[in-house]
């Protein structure tokens, strides 16, 4: 069994608050996500050094392309590794849901930082509190000895 698996972004309290307030600077990070996993493929998959130029001028290109017009051409969803670049997740699972767990959190974070609900003074104590909500969520099929490790580096000092 994985140790790691998806997180759910959509289980945090303050979800969408930072989509829906900042709907086109999300659409930019999430396609700037799209890009960062994109890259890897063609040079995954091109048999020859032409072949892996190719493939990365076509992501390049689809990049620009999604800039074009941002209320139309961004991603509407966070893009999940797997459905980008299968050939990597394939070959690199962990990595695959490591990238898709980081930019979960990313999400979770930026919620938190753009929910009014929110009070300022709360909001690193939020961002704390789900980043472990997360991270233990990550954790099945850890030994005692990992968990123990995991609960020792989720120790982060409050201010």
């Amino acid at each position: 069994m994985s140790v790691l698996h998806n997180l759910n972004v959509e289980a945090s309290i303050p979800a969408l608050a930072f989509r829906q307030k900042y709907h086109n600077f999300n659409g930019l990070i999430w396609g700037y996500h799209w890009f960062q996993v994109g890259l890897y493929e063609p040079l995954l998959v091109g048999k020859s050094v032409a072949e892996r130029q190719a493939g990365v001028r076509a992501t390049v290109a689809r990049f620009w392309q999604m800039l074009g017009d941002p209320m139309t051409s961004l991603p509407y969803q966070m893009p999940m590794t797997a459905a980008i670049a299968p050939e990597f997740a394939k070959r690199f699972p962990e990595a695959a849901i490591i990238f898709d767990n980081l930019h979960s959190m990313h999400d979770v974070a930026s919620d938190i930082l753009a929910n009014p609900s929110v009070p300022r003074n709360r909001k690193r104590a939020e961002i704390v509190r789900e980043m472990r909500r997360l991270m233990l969520e990550s954790a099945d099929g850890l030994s005692d000895t990992g968990r123990d490790e995991l609960c020792r580096l989720l120790t982060v000092p409050q201010r």
